[in-house]
Formats: C-alpha cells, structure tokens, sequence
C-alpha cells in the first residue's frame, strides 16, 4: 500500500501574492507533501485558520506570519516558522513562546539564526541562490535602483561617484503581478553594470541575488543578508548607506569588472549548495518537525499563556521606538 503524502499548510501574507517571493519554497515543499497554500493579514487575527481548518493537515509551514498571530495554533499541529531578518523584532519573550509551543525555524540570514538559537529554538540556517543564467554584466556607466522603500534615489546618487556612473535608472513603486511586469523588470536592470540593492536589511535578498545571479556589480547596505554573500570588494560593495555623510564608494571600471565575474561565481557555487545542501534539509527538517512533535506538556501551556503580557509588552516597546527614532 503507498504511503500517505503528508500535508502541509502553507500560511503566507497577502502582500506576497503580488511578488511570488515564496513560490520557489512552495514548490520545494511539493516535491515531499501535500502542499495548500492560504494568504492571511499578518495583523489581523481574523484571518488566520481555525483549529478545525488546522486539523486536516500534518503542519503548518508559516512564510513571515508573526508566531504572536499564529496563536490558534498552538495546541493543534507542529509549527515551522520562516521569519525574515527585515522584519525581526528580536522580541525574544515571543520566540521564546514558540519554543514552549514546539514550533521551529528555518532561517535565511545567519544573523537571524544566530538570534533564534540564543533562546534554543530549533532552527535550520540556510542560504537561497537563483538558478544560473547567462552572464549578463550590462553597462558599467549605468546603475539601476527599485526604489521600493529603504535606499533612496538621493541615497544612491549620494554614494555613486560622477566619474563612474553616467546614468542612474530608477524604478519605483511596489512588483505588479504577471509576466510583463517581470520582463520590463528584468529589461530595465539587464542593461545596467551596478545595482544598488534597495532594502537597508533583506529577509532572503531575492532582488539583489538575482542581480548577482546576472553579473552585476552589487551596491549594498552593510547589514543583513547583504553582508552575509557580499565581501567587499571582492563581488561587491557594502557600504553605510546610514551615514548621512558617507563617502562616495571608490571603484575602478577594472575593479567592477573583477567584481562582477566573481559576483556571477558567487551566485552559481551558491546555487549548487542550496540544490546539493539545503533543499534536501529543508524537506528532512519539516518531516522531523511532524514525526517528533509532541503537544504541549501541562508546564509548558502554563509558561506560554504566563509569558503573553511580557510578549505584548515588548511589541510595544518595539513600537514606540520605531515611532520615536
């Protein structure tokens, strides 16, 4: 008799709908299980499945969903949470409930892995790299940024040297769904030798891998993901996009040719490991995470339910300081 295909619920964000961000890990996941895909709001409890939906699947796979939104969850199926380093609170009492609960994590920024496995929440550290493509270098007096909310086109100018750059091609406004959007996308940045990544801190960093993927010479935020593929000056440039008073980024055309071989080089050894290393440990750690789930023992549900106000406290805390700064 042939064995069941375990069933995943995949829970993402309606945001992501638009720019397909997860659809590479949905498509991993379907490779080993059953795989139904549901968007919710990310803030509003409504949305999330009951435990009567929750029920029919083996686990719950939840793509950037807040664990403090993943409540309903709790008692009912194991839980692996992929959170983004671009949206990490480091609220430690909430991660801290996750544990307790059972749940796990796969990480695609070492620094957030770091920080799961400081409150010794089981957490898989992976890094994601796009399939190869023909080398693309593009022109290196042209640079090219989306500018999508972090780095600015005066950011950008601010930091690109006249003498190297002629033309700076900005895009703006958040990805539109379809295939045209895509490839005028993809045009636009193709012609261009530089991009400038345009997030201060990336969850997996799809824009500025792609770019790498492609022979550009990376212009990136020294801060996470960026700093964990880039090496400066070596196939890319990190700088402190920050420092309001930072120098201009000093680069020879031979250099950026330099850079962008190794950056293309960077991103096809990555792809192999992500293929040969991490997907395969992707799959063993979801299967892992539903043979060895156990529910909550009577201690842990009285921890859970006492750490609720010291969680909400912190998320606030965490608010006001991003009102205030």
């Amino acid at each position: 008799m042939p064995k069941r295909k375990r069933k995943v619920l995949f829970l993402d964000i309606d945001a992501h709908k638009s720019t397909g961000s997860s659809a590479f890990f949905v498509e991993l996941l379907r490779r080993r299980f059953y795989v139904e895909c549901l968007c919710v709001r990310n803030r509003n409890d409504a949305t999330m499945p009951g435990r009567d939906v929750v029920a029919d699947f083996d686990c719950v796979v939840c793509w950037q969903v807040n664990p403090g939104n993943a409540r309903a969850l709790a008692w009912g199926r194991p839980v692996v949470h992929v959170p983004m380093y671009d949206g990490e609170t480091f609220n430690r009492v909430k991660w801290l409930r996750t544990r307790f609960q059972g749940g796990r994590a796969i990480s695609f920024s070492r620094h957030e892995a770091y920080f799961l496995k400081r409150v010794n929440l089981r957490t898989l550290d992976v890094r994601w790299f796009p399939k190869s493509c023909d080398f693309a270098p593009g022109n290196p007096r042209k640079a090219f940024l989306w500018e999508r909310g972090g780095v600015t086109e005066d950011d950008a100018r601010r930091i690109l040297p006249d003498g190297l750059v002629d033309e700076v091609v900005i895009r703006r406004g958040e990805p539109k769904p379809g295939d045209d959007s895509r490839r005028d996308y993809l045009g636009q940045m193709s012609g261009c030798g530089i991009f400038v990544a345009p997030r201060l801190r990336e969850g997996i960093g799809l824009s500025f891998l792609e770019a790498m993927a492609m022979g550009k010479c990376v212009v990136a935020n020294k801060d996470g993901t960026m700093d964990e593929c880039i090496e400066d000056g070596k196939n890319g440039v990190l700088v402190n996009f920050a420092s309001k008073a930072g120098a201009k980024i000093d680069l020879t055309a031979d250099e950026m040719g330099v850079m962008q071989r190794n950056a293309f080089e960077t991103c096809r050894k990555g792809r192999d490991r992500w293929e040969g290393e991490f997907e395969p440990a992707i799959l063993d750690f979801v299967d892992a995470a539903i043979k060895e789930y156990r529910p909550m023992s009577c201690l842990s549900r009285i921890a859970w339910w006492l750490l609720l106000p010291l969680h909400f406290l912190w998320d606030i805390k965490t608010l006001l300081y991003n009102i205030c700064r």
